[in-house]
């Protein structure tokens, strides 16, 4: 289940722009919009843990434990974030599966 209503549309909107804007070199999404009761809040990767997904929803977790649905699939997080400070862990047989930082892979 997706937030709703015209303010989180927009900023997704926004977002959406943001990153479809050509760039020379490749840049790496460095915070997320995501909504908490109904503010919309930036969250700063240096402050998550992972990001995991359960039954189709994708969640960050910050350092603190808090965690936020984001509205990306895993496959398209590993196209946003930077592979020298993430690793992903998608086994497919798998109903969970995780994406870290790479100070967390083993």
């Amino acid at each position: 289940m997706r937030p709703a209503g015209p303010a989180y549309a927009y900023a997704l909107q926004m977002e959406s722009l943001l990153d479809s804007l050509p760039m020379t070199g490749k840049k790496y999404k460095n915070r997320f919009l995501v909504k908490q009761h109904e503010e919309l809040i930036p969250v700063s990767l240096g402050r998550n843990r992972h990001f995991f997904t359960t039954n189709g929803l994708v969640c960050l977790v910050r350092r603190d434990g808090k965690q936020f649905m984001v509205d990306y699939t895993l496959e398209e997080l590993e196209k946003l974030l930077d592979p020298a400070h993430f690793s992903g862990s998608t086994a497919s047989s798998s109903p969970v599966a995780r994406y870290y930082p790479h100070s967390h892979v083993l």
